[in-house]
């Protein structure tokens, strides 16, 4: 189990913002989320658009803490318009769905 501190390192934070959140850049939050959003053990975690906002290089950063979360038995549902996170990552039993016409669809199954 990670902590705090291990979680800030990883994802390229010297510390947690300390500071007012209108007045911290948005990478910096973004990738604050990603610290609260991996601290402790989890059973699901839910990302909605996580990499949005964030520095481009710290997207690997973000995708090897899923990745370390699926090894870990956890389910990981991470909603996101940016299809080249799931070619550029190695996520093993990866399943991917898109929406479409109000409904949800596995992808290569016919709408």
């Amino acid at each position: 189990r990670m902590d705090i501190e291990q979680l800030c390192r990883i994802v390229g934070l010297e510390s947690v913002p300390d500071q007012r959140p209108d007045i911290v850049a948005l990478g910096i939050l973004r990738r604050a989320e990603w610290v609260r959003a991996f601290i402790g053990h989890h059973v699901l975690l839910l990302l909605e658009k996580a990499e949005e906002g964030a520095p481009a290089e710290s997207i690997g950063r973000l995708c090897e803490l899923v990745s370390n979360a699926l090894s870990k038995r956890c389910a990981v549902l991470w909603t996101t318009r940016d299809r080249t996170i799931w070619k550029n990552a190695n996520f093993n039993n990866l399943r991917r769905f898109r929406l479409s016409g109000g409904k949800m669809f596995q992808d290569g199954e016919i709408q």
